[in-house]
């Protein structure tokens, strides 16, 4: 298993300048004022309601997710405000993303083989897989997604804001077999969990989800009580690379670790049929 680069003092120096910029470029008004809002503990959600309803379908979104069987509510949800309430803030935050992650994978070619839209394939599909191994293991579904949909978080601001960087380093991947992490930091002086992990607490997102940036390469490093997930995005992250779902470099090993494994009660077996259940989704996708 790839172990986690360390940074040095130029590489986090980096990451502090880009970020300084990247937050504009990424995110819309609405979104960036929610944020906002968000940040000041005596927000009201009557402020966050009145800058929702300036965007329909992120409304329309917010009241999909608190009616979804998920919550199992007895009756429907028609209130922004009840809707909000029933979210809280890192729920909303996590719809935000969600909404938004397709505006940070921007198009187009990075190599002569890679484009970006095989970033976002493999994101999709460590997405697709997460929501199904936290089903079957009990754990939120909608979460696990969203943790996902962003674990490759840092290659995505890469792809805007580094390109020839990460372009370098995925041909010396390819042409030299080296280990990704390692030849993104010779590029870049930080890699992609570190910028990841930045950019997740510069939003404030919920704490699980920085976790699952950091350490979806490396689950029993994260936190205690974020194991379980970055385990979850760790094990969803080897599948889709199995698979050939999208641009898989960054993967390295496509060997589980054993100890993720025991930690989430799993054996092959199990991963087996998450795998079948993940090729299966896929395919009547389209």
């Amino acid at each position: 298993m790839p172990h986690q680069a360390s940074m040095d003092n130029s590489g986090a120096t980096d990451i502090e300048s880009l970020l300084r910029t990247v937050e504009l470029v990424t995110l819309p008004a609405v979104t960036l004022r929610i944020f906002q809002i968000i940040r000041d503990p005596q927000c009201s959600i009557e402020q966050l309601s009145q800058v929702v309803r300036t965007d329909p379908p992120l409304c329309v979104r917010v009241l999909r997710v608190v009616n979804s069987a998920q919550y199992g509510l007895p009756r429907q949800v028609n209130s922004l405000e009840r809707a909000i309430a029933l979210l809280g803030l890192s729920g909303l935050k996590r719809i935000l993303i969600a909404a938004n992650l397709t505006g940070l994978c921007p198009e187009g070619q990075i190599t002569n083989t890679v484009y970006a839209q095989h970033i976002w394939q493999h994101s999709n599909a460590v997405a697709c897989a997460s929501r199904i191994l936290a089903q079957r293991l009990g754990h939120e579904t909608s979460n696990a997604y969203v943790a996902g949909l962003i674990h490759d978080l840092g290659i995505m601001l890469e792809m805007q804001v580094r390109r020839e960087a990460l372009a370098s380093t995925i041909e010396r991947v390819e042409r030299d077999h080296v280990d990704f992490m390692a030849a993104e930091h010779q590029a870049l002086g930080f890699n992609h969990t570190d910028l990841g992990r930045a950019l997740c607490e510069q939003w404030d997102l919920p704490d699980d989800l920085v976790a699952v940036t950091a350490f979806h390469h490396d689950p029993m490093a994260a936190p205690v009580e974020h194991r379980p997930l970055a385990g979850i995005v760790h094990i969803s992250d080897v599948l889709a690379a199995r698979n050939g779902i999208g641009y898989s470099g960054t993967v390295g090993s496509h060997d589980l670790d054993p100890v993720a494994l025991e930690y989430l009660n799993l054996d092959e077996e199990a991963v087996a049929e998450v795998e079948a259940e993940l090729r299966n989704n896929l395919e009547h996708r389209g």
